[in-house]
């Protein structure tokens, strides 16, 4: 899996672009005129080049792949039945929509995804999942929720690089010049965050660097990034 979900990348697709599924009779997709509608299978291989580019970037400062973290850590407040798309948690502020959610007892654990942001739900303390439950979780077995997800801002440089990725794809079929501007514009804000995780203006939660083992990683000079991806400057690669 790459470093964003497919609800993220949606959430920044233009509205005249859509993910759908492919029809299971008929081998093309179902789709209004003038919209443009890529297959869940083709934007999940744009998620992984835009991951792939990210490491890349990253390489000389954090050992990639990157690794998820556990943000947030809470008990069940009431039992969760197979096949329920919602859970009850004390306070579902930090599950945000497209987030991974891990539901784990003392018999086993799985997971799953947010669906809903948390002002859309019912109560503060539910959580609307995307798939139903595999099987049933109980606070008597000390069923707990946790979120776990790539640190910031990886999701969102991700989401960004590969819904630039799937507009560049459509302007090459469809339109002259053969670039987005709002294309360029996701770059633009993706290698401004990459920029800062490489020159350390920002961090990446619990990760680890790269470099000598026993020298600390903040005490090395900064590195330089290429003027052609500075924010503001240059041109863009």
């Amino acid at each position: 899996m790459g470093y964003c979900t497919l609800s993220v990348m949606r959430a920044l697709l233009p509205r005249s672009f859509s993910i759908a599924d492919a029809n299971q009779a008929t081998p093309t997709l179902t789709q209004p005129a003038g919209v443009g509608t890529v297959d869940t299978r083709t934007a999940q291989t744009f998620i992984d080049l835009a991951s792939q580019e990210i490491d890349s970037r990253l390489a000389p400062v954090y050992l990639v792949p990157l690794q998820r973290i556990k943000v947030v850590e809470t008990e069940l407040v009431a039992p969760a039945k197979r096949g329920a798309t919602s859970i009850m948690v004390y306070d579902n502020g930090n599950f945000n929509r497209g987030g991974i959610v891990r539901l784990r007892d003392d018999d086993g654990s799985e997971t799953n995804e947010v669906d809903r942001t948390p002002e859309a739900t019912a109560s503060i303390r539910q959580v609307d999942l995307v798939a139903p439950l595999g099987r049933d979780f109980s606070p008597r077995r000390n069923a707990v929720a946790s979120v776990v997800e790539y640190p910031d801002p990886i999701p969102a440089v991700c989401a960004r690089l590969a819904v630039s990725m799937i507009i560049d794809r459509q302007f090459v079929s469809d339109q002259s010049p053969d670039v987005s501007n709002y294309g360029k514009t996701q770059r633009t804000l993706a290698n401004a965050s990459l920029d800062m995780l490489i020159s350390g203006v920002a961090r990446l939660e619990g990760q680890e660097h790269t470099g000598r083992r026993f020298v600390r990683a903040s005490l090395r000079d900064a590195i330089r990034t290429a003027a052609d991806f500075q924010p503001g400057g240059g041109k863009e690669a």
